[in-house]
């Protein structure tokens, strides 16, 4: 099976872990394991022969391999218990999902793609067509087994990680981040608090509140709170903590330094109510071992613009240009600087957009007061201000 990227051509086993997008079926009830057709036992070939199992839970298949299955064109094998591909039921006999890939060099997961299945009408062969054409046969290994039981309702990992896939929330294989238990929506109350994962820095993208319904078999469970911000969560008693970083305008996205702020959540009855925000400065490393506050590092960078301003001659350094930068620039956005020059009273310099990785650059002067001055570049340019020193780069750059 050959797949193309940028014109180089590389192999990967057809296998994946993410969730499918369900497609409603007019008329169709959920699938009901009693009457399941799929879940058991199938064999496939991969890079080798391989037995996968099929199960249901809460209306979404999950292929999971039984044995080890070899990676196609690969000296290694995806281990038993890998989970191979998710799908939802479209029809009688008909399934949408979505397989991955895995690279042949150390069997590590790659991308995704569709798969479309069509079961037989003996129930003995499901066929599957990928997105890329290919096609995977499975066989019955085994007769029809008896249906399995019902997932846990009872607060856990696997339960948040069954509800969130069934829901298509979050990031699969795995869309759970943090996952408490407790009585948060009120006293003998069971719910459960899970912030959605993210293969990215910030750790989650947002957090839910779960409240169980009914007996612990057969209770559903609803969302009663839907947070679309990341956060780190944690419990106090009956109550959610949620704690949030803070980014300045100068941090890297990845790299806050502003401290956290933070607000509790609790239960009135009816709904989830919070409290203000409040915030707690950096503590930042100090070479004794001890800490310092956000306050002690501010009063420092104020002793040093004291220092530069006791001179007449330009401070030409990265950090000086950095700080009247942070200080003039409107709106402020999160930028690092890639580049300076100085020439005399004037100083170019080149910045990159932390957002979009777009790349700008800033002319200052040294006023008469012993600072550096952001000034209109293009004016500085037409009016002839401009030393020859670095007139080219900036009268001739973005």
């Amino acid at each position: 099976m050959l797949c193309r990227t940028r014109g180089r051509p590389l192999r990967w086993l057809l296998a994946g872990t993410l969730l499918s997008v369900a497609v409603a079926v007019p008329g169709a009830g959920p699938a009901s394991a009693a009457a399941d057709p799929i879940a058991g036992s199938w064999n496939v070939t991969y890079g080798n022969p391989a037995v996968v199992t099929m199960t249901l839970a809460n209306g979404v298949f999950t292929e999971t391999a039984a044995t080890p299955v070899r990676v196609v064109g690969a000296a290694c094998d995806l281990p038993a218990g890998t989970v191979i591909a998710t799908f939802s039921a479209t029809g009688p006999l008909t399934y949408v999902g979505q397989h991955g890939l895995w690279n042949v060099a150390d069997c590590s997961f790659a991308f995704f793609t569709p798969i479309t299945l069509t079961l037989s009408a003996d129930g003995a062969t499901l066929l599957g067509r990928l997105g890329n054409g290919e096609t995977v046969s499975f066989t019955r290994s085994a007769p029809t087994p008896a249906p399995s039981p019902l997932p846990t309702a009872t607060c856990s990992r696997s339960t948040a990680r069954s509800v969130l896939l069934s829901r298509h929330l979050g990031n699969p294989p795995e869309p759970e981040g943090q996952v408490l238990c407790g009585h948060f929506t009120g006293r003998g109350s069971h719910a459960m608090v899970v912030s959605l994962s993210t293969p990215g820095c910030g750790g989650s993208i947002g957090w839910l509140v779960f409240r169980r319904h009914g007996g612990p078999r057969h209770g559903g469970w609803r969302i009663v709170l839907d947070r679309p911000n990341g956060a780190r969560l944690s419990a106090i008693g009956r109550r959610i903590r949620e704690t949030l970083p803070i980014l300045l305008p100068t941090d890297p996205h990845c790299l806050p330094s502003g401290g956290t702020r933070s607000r509790t959540w609790h239960w009135t009855g009816h709904g989830f109510v919070h409290t203000r925000f409040r915030r707690h400065p950096a503590t930042l490393a100090s070479p004794g071992g001890g800490g310092r506050t956000e306050q002690a590092a501010a009063d420092r960078a104020a002793r040093l613009a004291a220092a530069e301003a006791a001179t007449s001659r330009p401070v030409c350094t990265t950090a000086a240009v950095h700080r009247a930068i942070a200080r003039q620039e409107h709106p402020p956005y999160r930028w690092a600087l890639s580049g300076l020059q100085c020439a005399g009273r004037y100083a170019i310099v080149a910045l990159e957009d932390l957002t979009d990785q777009a790349e700008f650059t800033r002319l200052l002067h040294w006023t008469s007061t012993n600072r550096w001055q952001l000034i209109d570049r293009m004016r500085a340019c037409a009016q002839g201000r401009v030393p020859r020193r670095i007139r080219t780069l900036t009268c001739q750059s973005n």
